[in-house]
């Protein structure tokens, strides 16, 4: 079809010369890109809110009540999840977003999380990969950062922080340690903040663990899990399972599995 706006070639080629004339190489280039038979290609490619060139689907772990409120944002204003992850990972290859720090959670903070399925551009989840950051993690941190929520919201002051403890390497079944894995992974968390979180909702009563118990052949290929929680922590952990004979690092297996939603003869 041809275009509404007959002299807009000529136009582009007027734009590019000037901007020889004023030593402007690299623009001119651009210009000259665009121009080229089939430019307009190569200009889609770089628009984020197109649906073409969707990728596969990508899961994102993130808190309940979280994914409910990006959801209705986006939808009050007309939004589309899909280009504004497209936008935060173009922003981030940009260099025009960089991902805030969230800390650690507040002692206590366990929380139900659910799946967020989006179809960014599969070009740039490889370039995101391609730097060595997470695509999923990096789009929840997007999304967070854009509507303003979570560790974004306005006035939030960050998590309490905590000092690191002893490393501990209490055992697991081989292959549940390797499932707690891949979910942490996937949610972009770490060992040390799960157990911590665990800890801390078994002291304020909001977690109350059952000591897992394995199967006889569990128990035949047992590995470490390594860990560093806050010494304060597992102490007062230690102590309030004392009557009960339950060990902290009873609690902080029970909760990685009960986190993740693995059963421990599963």
């Amino acid at each position: 079809m041809a275009t509404r706006r007959p002299t807009l070639r000529a136009e582009l080629a007027a734009a590019a010369d000037r901007l020889r004339a004023v030593d402007s190489p690299d623009l001119a280039a651009a210009v000259d890109t665009v121009l080229a038979p089939n430019g307009w290609a190569a200009l889609r490619a770089t628009d984020t809110t197109a649906d073409e060139g969707m990728g596969p689907s990508m899961s994102i772990l993130i808190d309940k009540a979280l994914k409910e409120e990006i959801e209705a944002r986006a939808k009050s204003v007309g939004n589309v999840l899909n280009h504004d992850v497209n936008e935060g990972l173009a922003r981030y290859l940009a260099g025009s977003f960089t991902p805030r720090p969230q800390g650690k959670a507040r002692w206590g903070t366990g929380s139900e999380n659910v799946t967020l399925s989006v179809r960014p551009k599969k070009s740039l989840r490889d370039q995101v990969k391609a730097r060595g950051e997470k695509p999923s993690t990096l789009a929840k941190e997007y999304l967070l950062f854009k509507y303003e929520v979570g560790h974004y919201a306005p006035g939030h002051a960050g998590e309490e922080q905590r000092p690191r403890g002893a490393v501990r390497n209490p055992q697991m079944p081989r292959d549940l340690r390797d499932r707690v894995r891949a979910a942490q992974q996937a949610a972009g968390n770490t060992v040390t903040d799960d157990v911590e979180e665990g800890l801390a909702a078994y002291l304020d009563g909001t977690f109350t663990p059952e000591a897992p118990v394995w199967t006889a052949e569990q128990l035949g290929d047992m590995v470490n899990i390594k860990m560093n929680p806050n010494d304060d922590l597992y102490e007062q952990a230690t102590t309030k399972g004392k009557d009960a004979k339950l060990r902290p690092a009873q609690v902080a297996l029970a909760y990685l599995l009960h986190k993740y939603g693995i059963g421990p003869a599963s």
